[in-house]
């Protein structure tokens, strides 16, 4: 079997003003797709997602010219070689989504749903549990305890586990860690005992290594379940004096394109559950890094942000190792996270169950793939405060 050609997709959802999210200093006015379809001579298609982060139309330029005509003519079964993790982030981040597809074929070929395909004996697990990923859309100069009717109506829906995140900029609206603290005191007390957990992402966010460690105590007594990322991932040092610090569990690593990244926070005892994303890594590595991270007695969890076949890549790496914890789900309003597959995959009471049929077991929904035209802008536009709501 040979490959007959790599296809780069791009999809852009606008949002509408009242699905549009806000969080540090930026709106997000767009929801970007990055799609890989690699077809064969059999007959065979799998499909991928690469990172919009990476820009999709750089992508697709790189893709278009630099890899498919390395590829065509290639044993789409030799993924390893045909994808070899990069140190150079930009390449991983456009291999990952051909990496994934062509562990969507093997799976057709084997007749066998990735997941089980990627497992050892026994590792495999047909269901996995979603957190609900938010707190994305709460500003601090109009109603910040909105939050606390986000998480309640997450809870409702049968989640167990919700991640927030720390609202509009700290500095651009004068706010001090006590007032985002007396928030969380407020929506653990909503919450009720024995309620919906909460984890915290910093989004690098925090203005020092010793502020990150004072919101961290703060937050690991009031039960937190993880705290991720709080400060700039700039060196392992930074990290191991943060986690040396808590209790709680210090999490991150989610722009870590290969194990050569991961591995010095790892030795460095600077993070306890690594965080690294399928369509950053493609699945060989996030693989590769999973099963180093549990050889430490460490989880993966990966960060999961982005749409329907980055889900089912990330769902089918959780399913298949041992040191799996939860699947991130984002909560916001983005249609690209079911209309564009036949069947997504998609929570249900807080749960997934991994579809059997062969290879991700996902396919395109053609007929939907037009209501998406690529708009070729930044997925975001600067914060502003409206004048009448300044404090």
């Amino acid at each position: 079997m040979k490959i007959t050609d790599v296809e780069t997709i791009l999809l852009t959802c606008p949002l509408p003003p009242e699905h549009q999210w806000r969080t540090a200093r930026f709106r997000v006015v767009y929801a970007h797709s990055v799609i890989v379809r690699v077809r064969t001579d059999a007959g065979l298609v799998g499909l991928g997602e690469s990172s919009p982060y990476g820009g999709p139309a750089r992508i697709k330029e790189y893709l278009d010219r630099q890899v498919r005509p390395q590829l065509i003519g290639q044993d789409p079964s030799a993924i390893d070689a045909l994808t070899p993790a990069s140190g150079d982030h930009f390449r991983a981040l456009c291999l990952s989504g051909v990496n994934q597809a062509l562990w969507d074929i093997a799976g057709q070929v084997a007749g066998l749903p990735v997941y089980r395909l990627l497992a050892r004996d026994g590792e495999a697990v047909p269901e996995i549990e979603a957190y609900a990923s938010g707190g994305v859309d709460y500003v601090w100069w109009d109603r910040p305890e909105s939050l606390i009717q986000e998480a309640l109506d997450w809870q409702s829906q049968g989640y167990r586990t919700m991640k927030l995140r720390l609202g509009s900029d700290w500095a651009m609206d004068q706010v001090q860690p006590e007032r985002f603290l007396r928030l969380m005191d407020q929506l653990m007390a909503a919450l009720g005992p024995g309620g919906m957990r909460i984890a915290v992402d910093g989004n690098m966010r925090l203005r020092s290594v010793e502020e990150s460690i004072e919101v961290g105590r703060a937050l690991q007594r009031l039960g937190v379940v993880w705290y991720e990322e709080p400060y700039p991932i700039r060196n392992p040092a930074d990290y191991a004096r943060i986690a040396s610090e808590l209790d709680v569990p210090l999490t991150g690593l989610e722009g870590a394109a290969s194990w050569e990244a991961v591995k010095p926070y790892i030795e460095a005892n600077a993070v306890d559950i690594v965080q690294t994303d399928t369509n950053v890594t493609g699945l060989s590595e996030n693989l590769r890094i999973a099963r180093a991270a549990g050889r430490t007695g460490r989880k993966l969890m990966p960060h999961n942000w982005h749409n329907a076949l980055t889900t089912a890549a990330n769902a089918h790496l959780v399913a298949a190792i041992p040191n799996r914890w939860l699947l991130e789900f984002n909560m916001t309003w983005n249609p690209l996270k079911e209309e564009i597959l036949d069947r997504p995959l998609v929570p249900v009471r807080g749960r997934i169950r991994m579809p059997e049929r062969p290879g991700l077991g996902v396919t395109l929904n053609e007929s939907a793939l037009g209501k998406f035209p690529f708009v070729d802008k930044p997925y975001h536009v600067a914060l502003e405060k409206p004048l009448e709501k300044q404090p």
